[in-house]
């Protein structure tokens, strides 16, 4: 069986007891199903995952600019469609394109991304109507990702709310 590098997205701050039984949960149940090559973090909040688990990076979401300005927020949101088209339209087939014009932020996160084979969301309620712009920036990265060829996860938890017609 060809053994897979799995990426979970979405892991919140483990110091919240209910967001790191969940992470807890999730790598145990990936360990036991996928028994994969190497599991690997991406982390809204990293500096507290990181205190008890091992290939932890920074989630493109972690330096959202939350409680700054709207300039600030349509600046971020700029660079992340920036990237989003890129990655697209790379021709490199399956990876985001590595570039010298991100930050090291997004360099490790596109160094995580490109190295999975599967990605599985953990998170609460991250496609739902309250956090609206997450939501569609979360699904453009899960849609790119099958587009890839990549392996997309969403744990059932991740999806409501939704209470808008779209």
């Amino acid at each position: 069986m060809n053994r897979k590098n799995v990426v979970i997205l979405d892991a919140f701050s483990t110091v919240h007891v209910g967001n790191g039984i969940l992470l807890d949960q999730s790598i145990a149940e990936v360990n036991e199903i996928l028994n994969p090559k190497k599991i690997s973090i991406l982390s809204l909040d990293p500096a507290t995952v990181k205190l008890s688990k091992k290939n932890v990076s920074a989630d493109i979401f972690s330096d959202f600019p939350r409680g700054k300005s709207f300039p600030k927020k349509v600046i971020w949101s700029l660079k992340f469609f920036l990237l989003m088209t890129f990655w697209l339209s790379s021709f490199s087939g399956r990876s985001l394109p590595k570039s010298r014009i991100y930050s090291r932020h997004v360099s490790d996160y596109v160094e995580v991304i490109n190295s999975g084979d599967v990605f599985l969301s953990i998170s609460g309620e991250t496609i739902n109507s309250t956090f609206f712009p997450r939501m569609v920036m979360r699904c453009i990265i899960m849609w790119i990702l099958g587009l890839k060829g990549k392996e997309v996860i969403v744990f059932p938890q991740s999806i409501g709310p939704l209470t808008k017609n779209y």
